[in-house]
């Protein structure tokens, strides 16, 4: 079953691979790294991930040696990190204004002359 998800997995991350080399072989302006991304969000991000990687594995670690409360401590801190990732998240696409609350006028230009 766990080969399943990671076959699965692979090809998600295989067709969001394509579809990004796609839309950058056809953008004529293409932002460069330093405008889009903040090296130290990627690092927080990543030692999230990796953190809970580790609290993940010692919840299954606990739960087969038999320590129900321990695998739920590390549970609920593997459920914090990703709280947290998702934080750092929101928090990188609302500095990069990806995410708006109103339409800017450009945008409503462009759907009218549609």
């Amino acid at each position: 079953m766990m080969w399943w998800f990671i076959v699965t997995d692979g090809l998600l991350f295989a067709g969001f691979l394509a579809s990004y080399g796609y839309a950058r072989l056809l953008a004529f302006h293409w932002p460069a790294q330093s405008e889009v991304f903040s090296l130290k969000y990627i690092a927080a991000m990543t030692f999230v991930l990796i953190t809970s990687s580790a609290t993940m594995a010692s919840a299954v670690h606990e739960s087969k040696d038999g320590r129900p409360g321990g695998a739920l401590k590390y549970v609920l801190l593997t459920a914090v990190g990703g709280l947290v990732f998702l934080g750092i998240s929101l928090l990188v696409f609302l500095l990069a204004n990806v995410i708006t609350t109103r339409p800017q006028r450009d945008d409503v230009a462009g759907a009218a002359a549609a």
